[in-house]
């Protein structure tokens, strides 16, 4: 007599079940296998740009020490200015620059949100006015935008009187900053250029990550061999919270040298030093339509100008 196995009640509905949360348990891990490898991704990604913009940094660097970039004053001739601006130009979008190249906002000039270079703008020239522009550099998947500061420096700071800090707080480390009207002129002796790469952060549309590289050297010598007593120099005060780019603009230049300001407590400067007594010097504050006259540069002194912010 033969029997046949039939199932309990309930176990077809078990195995369903048993099914199901097979299929459940799957798909969790396909999720979590997926999140983990975009992950993985995009953490590979990012090294690869830190590694890539290190890389891109110091080559910049090394283009400007070699170019002699950031190194013109009122002092250098003409031709010298002229010269500097084949050699001194960088990126696919050929920024040409004496002195800084910054990637600022346009709306605020705020390095704070700078504007970084996309495919598009690595294929198109640069204005021949490029104050605001960064460079524009590719490599593997990345944009890169790269920017330039230059920054006169001192290894003992110039004159007991401007050693003290500001008048109003004597006490107060030196900076260039504090430098008044009529202050005895000392040359600098410190050409300070610092190379910043900026790249899109891929889990954001408005982040970035940056890597930078600074390197410190003398102050040309062609310019430290001037007369000693025969030469001035101009600070230039901007009131603002955020950086701005400020171009003193040098009679024979066809280029205005640009520097940019390092705000402290909403006050920054930019130093042009180096500078041949005249009264025909200018600047612009944040783009070149803001220009003002600048204070006559004497010869062995300090000049200061007060300028805004557009």
């Amino acid at each position: 007599m033969s029997s046949t196995s039939r199932p309990r009640p309930g176990e077809a509905g078990e195995g369903l079940v048993d099914v199901l949360v097979g299929f459940l348990i799957f798909g969790i891990l396909a999720a979590v296998i997926v999140a983990t490898l975009a992950t993985l991704d995009r953490v590979t990604a990012q090294v690869s740009g830190s590694t890539q913009a290190a890389t891109l940094a110091s080559q910049v660097l090394a283009g400007a020490q070699a170019g002699s970039c950031g190194g013109l004053a009122g002092a250098s001739p003409s031709p010298a200015a002229r010269a500097a601006l084949t050699r001194c130009t960088w990126g696919l979008n050929k920024v040409s620059s004496l002195a800084d190249v910054t990637a600022s906002n346009p709306a605020t000039n705020a390095t704070a949100t700078p504007v970084l270079c996309t495919a598009a703008d690595a294929s198109t020239p640069a204005p021949a006015n490029a104050a605001g522009v960064g460079a524009c550099y590719q490599a593997a998947n990345f944009t890169f935008t790269a920017s330039l500061h230059f920054t006169w420096g001192w290894t003992t700071p110039p004159g007991a009187s401007a050693v003290s800090g500001s008048l109003s707080n004597p006490s107060a480390s030196w900076s260039a900053c504090s430098i008044a009207t009529g202050a005895s002129y000392t040359s600098p002796d410190e050409l300070i250029r610092t190379a910043i790469v900026r790249w899109p952060d891929l889990r954001s549309k408005r982040g970035y990550h940056h890597r930078s590289v600074t390197e410190v050297g003398a102050a040309p010598a062609a310019l430290e061999s001037e007369a000693v007593g025969g030469l001035g120099g101009l600070v230039v005060e901007v009131a603002s919270p955020v950086p701005q780019d400020v171009g003193l603009v040098v009679p024979g230049f066809s280029a205005p040298i640009i520097a940019q300001t390092a705000p402290t407590g909403g006050q920054g400067c930019a130093v042009f030093p180096f500078l041949p007594p005249s009264g025909g010097y200018q600047v612009w504050v944040g783009n070149t339509s803001n220009l003002t006259s600048s204070p006559p540069v004497s010869a062995g002194l300090w000049s200061v100008a007060n300028a805004s912010a557009p």
